[in-house]
């Protein structure tokens, strides 16, 4: 897993991070597994996405099928099928499929709850790094 960082809409700064699909183990019954707690789930296919935030709650985009970009603040990450990308609350966003290719995406939103008193950070504490 690798963590960038991002300025969010309200001039803070946040943590984007992206998991990439490595391949099933040859062990075991759980091919690939992040600790999430997803709250709401939906597919979405990305075709005239407009950059938007979210004040309560925080997204993870699992990429079904297709490639493209996903933007996420003032960075710009590119994905294609199995790819995640988690999105921080308050931090734009929007999905972009590469010319003539679909991006489908499964979308797990985490509800957050209200903190107004902080909103330029999220409340969930994130994983150690995986990739070192």
């Amino acid at each position: 897993m690798s963590r960038i960082k991002v300025r969010s809409a309200n001039g803070g700064e946040s943590t984007v991070q992206v998991s990439r699909f490595r391949g099933f183990p040859d062990e075991g019954i759980c091919g690939f597994r992040d600790e999430w707690q997803p709250g709401i789930l939906h597919a979405v296919s990305f075709h005239d996405s407009e950059p938007h935030y979210h004040d309560d709650k925080e997204e993870i985009f699992l990429v079904l099928d297709g490639s493209g970009r996903i933007k996420v603040g003032d960075v710009e990450i590119e994905v294609s099928r199995w790819d995640t990308v988690m999105v921080p609350r308050y931090v734009e966003h929007m999905g972009v499929p590469d010319p003539g290719k679909e991006l489908v995406v499964a979308v797990f939103f985490l509800e957050m709850g209200d903190d107004r008193n902080n909103p330029g950070t999220s409340t969930r504490s994130a994983p150690e790094d995986l990739d070192g």
